[in-house]
């Protein structure tokens, strides 16, 4: 088939510098995101039953999708409102933070232990629905993936999420937790990527992991960290008066500046962008006397076919990396984290289980959507 039907490319220049990433939650604790969502989605909130045919059902959706409230703002900046370009939502299992232009989310994070994994929930009636929380004009559907040749690729997987049918069933949003990936990346090799997550719990000390995963546009080999490239990005992670340098110190990051091209598909007519890259980071907690410690790594992974024999550490990225791929500091609260894959876990299953549950790929064959 050809996979240049259904599909438009975008290109762009990435320019490489480092900034230091901004607190992705500011003051509020991870929790807190939780209960702040339940509270306003349950009282500013209306029932809207969507008329899209591949999605029956009923979700509640927030006023306000169209603008941001920010307080303590000039009124005349307000008077005709402030746009709104994503939306941070609480889900059953996740938080998902769903950018409103790329159709997909920035991020979701995730909190996995023994209790959300080995409850038993049934699969086989769940399928793939439009997120009608999303305003209509932004939404991802499920026409937008046909003959695309992507799957729909799960950000928290459904095996992550077995505390409850509406936990399972909140991992199947389009908008809030569904990628279009490379059917065989999803099929296979981050198969085991998510297997390797899980095996932090259900086969290791780990008494909990905090998972952020998303997508990444960037050039074709980012995730290859270069060792000039991780020491202009310590530099300037840890500069305050980066912008007060002196002359010749910019002169010398300015010749270390490199032109690269971006370029990536979007599909259907929702313009859904495909990522170049996707990330995982995971803060896993091992519990030692009275005390917790947290074990951090990242991975960032090219959304393509990947070879079974790539190893994960060969895909595994600095902190202060990944924070510049994504703008955006992960876990910004996190302080003295160790290095999870000293404990030699940072490995993947030669054997691995798939799915089970076989669905129709984009392109009208049939791959896991896992």
């Amino acid at each position: 088939m050809n996979k240049q039907r259904g599909w438009r490319t975008i290109t762009g220049i990435f320019t490489f510098t480092a900034g230091v990433a901004v607190g992705l939650f500011g003051s509020s604790s991870i929790s807190d995101i939780f209960k702040r969502n339940n509270r306003e989605q349950q009282r500013s909130s209306v029932a809207v039953t969507t008329d899209d045919k591949e999605d029956k059902h009923t979700i509640i959706t927030p006023r306000d999708q169209y603008e941001v409230t920010i307080p303590n703002i000039p009124e005349h900046f307000d008077k005709y409102g402030l746009p709104k370009s994503e939306s941070i939502i609480s889900r059953s299992s996740y938080v998902t933070s769903i950018n409103y232009g790329r159709r997909q989310p920035n991020w979701v994070l995730e909190v996995m232990n023994r209790e959300s994994l080995e409850h038993n929930v049934d699969r086989e009636h769940t399928t793939f629905i439009t997120d009608t929380d999303v305003p209509r004009l932004w939404r991802a559907r499920n026409l937008d993936y046909l003959n695309s040749g992507y799957a729909r690729g799960h950000l928290v997987p459904a095996a992550d999420s077995r505390t409850s049918q509406q936990a399972l069933k909140d991992t199947f949003l389009l908008s809030s937790n569904i990628i279009p990936q490379d059917a065989k990346n999803n099929m296979l090799y981050w198969s085991r990527v998510e297997a390797f997550a899980r095996s932090l719990i259900l086969e290791n000390e780990f008494k909990e992991a905090y998972i952020m995963t998303g997508p990444i546009w960037t050039y074709p080999d980012a995730h290859i960290e270069k060792p000039s490239e991780a020491n202009l990005i310590a530099n300037n992670d840890n500069s305050n008066n980066h912008d007060n340098n002196s002359n010749s110190n910019n002169a010398n990051i300015k010749t270390r500046n490199i032109i690269r091209q971006v370029s990536y598909p979007v599909i259907g007519e929702s313009t859904i962008h495909v990522p170049t890259h996707i990330f995982k980071a995971i803060l896993a907690i091992r519990q030692n006397e009275d005390k917790e410690e947290p074990y951090f790594a990242a991975f960032v992974v090219p959304n393509a076919p990947i070879p079974p024999s790539n190893g994960l550490l060969m895909y595994k990225v600095s902190r202060s990396r990944l924070d510049s791929l994504l703008g955006f500091r992960v876990f910004p609260r996190l302080e003295g984290e160790k290095d999870l894959c000293v404990w030699d876990v940072c490995r993947l299953g030669r054997n691995f289980k798939r799915s089970a549950r076989v669905v129709e790929a984009a392109d009208g064959s049939t791959v896991a959507n896992a």
